[in-house]
């Protein structure tokens, strides 16, 4: 009997029947849903706002519409959003005041209640002519918005399609207050005649100047982006 075992055990391994190894089920983690969110048009871009946490400043939110390279609105938006980066405890009436403890504030040695250290910008599908754009400032309020896209012709079959591509900007090395910071680009592919395909590729990163290859292909595109002004009105530095 033991013989016959061990005769059927070298034929399973000569038979590339594996006895030891096995796959096993796993729970699913918020990466892996990542994939899957992109493949259906979730797109999400952080951008850290901590080296903005030395003292108050408002952020205001733009959104400019382009179209064969030129600029179509100053602001896509019909209104300008407005944030803070940090609520202090001074902002709340004494009572209040009274009722808040430490351990609950961002600094409270520096008396700042909540801070906003990430900005996060974000795109989901509505239809085919439609996405949202939502931006949302980490403990102090979110914004959303929904933009209208423009198909891209197809003239070797005569179609149409609404496909958007996305890219974020280099960040600048200094912040001029009041200045526009572009953050992320929302575009539609365009049709390549040379390879008779719809395309959307070029840099990974987009230059503030807009002077990247991959821009002047673009028909259609918005660049979303920032303005921060210090709280203080007479201080012109960031």
């Amino acid at each position: 009997m033991r013989h016959l075992l061990s005769l059927l055990a070298a034929a399973a391994i000569g038979s590339g029947y594996m006895t030891a190894q096995t796959i096993k089920p796993m729970e699913a983690s918020v990466e892996d849903y990542l994939p899957l969110l992109e493949s259906a048009g979730y797109m999400t871009f952080p951008f850290d706002l901590s080296a903005l946490s030395d003292k108050r400043y408002t952020i205001t939110v733009n959104i400019r519409e382009y179209e064969n390279g030129e600029i179509k609105s100053a602001n896509a938006l019909p209104w300008e959003p407005t944030y803070s980066n940090m609520q202090l405890i001074s902002d709340f009436d004494k009572e209040q005041q009274a009722l808040i403890a430490r351990e609950v504030m961002a600094d409270p040695d520096r008396g700042i209640y909540s801070l906003a250290e990430k900005i996060n910008i974000g795109f989901h599908p509505i239809a085919d002519s439609l996405q949202t754009v939502f931006l949302d400032i980490q403990n102090m309020g979110s914004m959303s918005y929904k933009l209208k896209l423009k198909a891209v012709r197809n003239p070797s079959n005569d179609t149409e399609q609404y496909l958007y591509g996305y890219r974020p900007f280099r960040m600048p090395d200094t912040i001029t207050a009041g200045e526009f910071i572009p953050l992320v680009l929302a575009g539609s592919f365009w049709f390549d005649k040379d390879f008779n395909v719809i395309r959307f590729c070029g840099e990974n990163t987009i230059e503030p100047d807009l002077s990247s290859n991959i821009v002047s292909s673009i028909p259609h595109y918005y660049v979303v982006g920032i303005k921060i002004t210090p709280a203080d009105s007479d201080n012109k530095q960031i």
